[in-house]
């Protein structure tokens, strides 16, 4: 039989007027907003200081790219992989109240200490799913073979709020 290959394409776009998460606002196409964008084939950066009128708040989204065989290649801002045996996305977004590159590069740094073993990082985020509900609420409540992703990979959404997306946007402090 063929080995299963995949082909993608990732393409980061700036988000789209109101409200989101905790941080109470999103950029919006006024142009208050200063985003940056920096892209490779092994990782994609979008940064985003919010209307510096208001405060210095901002965010920033780091995604890692691991992919086994296969090429990369950048096509107009456009992360494109063909042929590849695997391709595993490594994703963080996170809201500072303080924006600075500083926070930026800690959370590439962050993303970057992910160990990329996917069945690894389900296993150590079962383990935490099974402890006792003092450590959230809602985690016990979710179904046994939901597959959500280790803690530490989650996006946190401002002010400590975490939200696993495979749990439907439930958050947890």
């Amino acid at each position: 039989t063929a080995a299963f290959r995949v082909n993608v394409r990732v393409a980061l776009q700036r988000s789209g007027g109101g409200p989101r998460g905790g941080a109470g606002r999103a950029p919006s196409d006024s142009g208050s907003s200063e985003v940056q964008q920096d892209f490779n084939e092994q990782r994609l950066i979008y940064k985003c200081r919010l209307d510096p009128s208001v405060d210095n708040s901002g965010y920033a989204g780091v995604v890692r790219v691991v992919r086994e065989g296969g090429s990369a290649r950048m096509d107009d801002g456009t992360l494109v992989i063909e042929n590849a045996s695997s391709v595993m996305l490594l994703t963080r977004i996170d809201w500072f109240a303080d924006y600075s590159e500083d926070e930026v590069e800690a959370l590439q740094a962050a993303v970057e200490g992910l160990t990329p073993d996917y069945p690894a990082m389900l296993e150590r985020h079962r383990k935490v799913r099974r402890r006792p509900s003092t450590v959230s609420p809602w985690i016990s409540e979710a179904p046994p073979n939901m597959p959500c992703l280790p803690r530490n990979f989650w996006p946190t959404r401002g002010r400590g709020t975490t939200i696993c997306p495979p749990c439907y946007g439930k958050s947890s402090r």
